[in-house]
């Protein structure tokens, strides 16, 4: 007995390279370096991170990690992730996401690249 393809059993259907252009979309990574000056320990950088994180997430649609320096007291570097159908509401939210960061971090707040991808 022959098996269906998956979008066969799933009751969709395939798409067409013509419509795949309709579904393009950017994804842009946001890339900042975190100085913080008064880290005495591992914990008072963990609460910076989770604010910082907490506040980005509540008010942009993205995905935040912390991609370097995670065993430094006084050092982060942080990845926010977003998808958009243009690159523009990228650019604006990454603006934002930066003013977030600087108001809300003690310490220097430095952006260390934009990425696009689409």
């Amino acid at each position: 007995m022959a098996v269906p393809p998956p979008a066969a059993r799933a009751g969709g259907r395939r798409r067409s390279s013509a419509s795949r252009s309709e579904t393009d979309v950017e994804i842009g990574v946001l890339t900042l370096q975190l100085h913080l000056h008064d880290a005495e320990s591992l914990k008072d950088k963990r609460r910076v991170i989770r604010s910082l994180t907490g506040r980005v997430r509540a008010r942009h649609n993205v995905a935040v990690a912390e991609v370097d320096h995670q065993d430094l007291l006084q050092r982060s570097e942080m990845a926010f992730l977003g998808v958009a159908s243009h690159r523009d509401p990228l650019d604006k939210m990454f603006d934002q996401i930066l003013e977030e960061a600087e108001r809300s971090v003690p310490g220097d707040v430095m952006e260390t690249g934009r990425e696009f991808l689409g």
